[in-house]
């Protein structure tokens, strides 16, 4: 996988995932929470996971070819522990008349790592500290 993939930047991206018309399953809602490096999209019962096109001294994001190198790894690091929650990778591609969509044939301008929703009371942060 090279970088020829077509000029889109992250923001129209985020807009695309942002609005619920856009998903396969019927979606009412999409909630995003963001992170430093990442955002995820919380659709129904599925949240897609991408990397932001960043890059500072401790994490390089900022390439298409690196999104999806650490999408990758994620999956191969956490879908042993919880092959329930972590479904895998997803592409966000350009089809004609400059639609995205979610794993089109059309070339490939973002990656995802798509994920079983769980319980935001169960998220780390969440938990009772003892």
């Amino acid at each position: 996988m090279t970088d020829k993939a077509p000029s889109i930047s992250q923001r129209e991206i985020i807009s695309f995932l942002k609005d619920s018309e856009n998903y396969p399953a019927e979606t009412e809602m999409v909630d995003m929470h963001e992170t430093h490096g990442a955002m995820v999209f919380l659709a129904g019962d599925i949240a897609y996971k991408i990397k932001k096109a960043v890059k500072f001294p401790y994490m390089d994001f900022s390439t298409l070819a690196k999104r999806r190198h650490f999408c990758e790894r994620e999956i191969a690091i956490n879908h042993p522990a919880a092959p329930e929650i972590y479904l895998g990778l997803t592409t966000i591609t350009k089809e004609p008349g400059e639609k995205l969509a979610f794993d089109g044939p059309g070339p490939v301008v973002e990656w995802a790592v798509k994920m079983k929703r769980f319980d935001q009371e169960m998220m780390l942060d969440q938990l009772p500290h003892s």
